[in-house]
């Protein structure tokens, strides 16, 4: 097995769960730094953006029909995400 690509600027503490969403190239990952982190794959945009919506660490993300889904100690929360081929801002 090879590395791929190396991505800098992971989670501060540690890695909980990451989704896929697989037309647009995109990785999504939360941790305990309660951050949602957005990943291009495919390098065509900025490499990463960052959500903060959880007070406390994130435990699970999934993502369906166009919205994400965080689960954290403190409930879920569900991210209306945007069309596909929209830029990161």
């Amino acid at each position: 097995m090879t590395v791929e690509v190396e991505m800098q600027a992971m989670h501060r503490n540690r890695l909980n769960a990451i989704d896929f969403q697989l037309e647009q190239h995109l990785l999504f990952s939360v941790g305990d730094d309660s951050f949602v982190k957005v990943w291009d794959y495919s390098f065509l945009r900025e490499p990463h953006q960052v959500y903060i919506g959880h007070a406390k660490n994130i435990n699970d993300v999934c993502f369906q029909n166009g919205r994400l889904w965080t689960a954290g100690s403190e409930g879920i929360l569900v991210w209306n995400f945007k069309e596909q081929g929209e830029k990161f801002v």
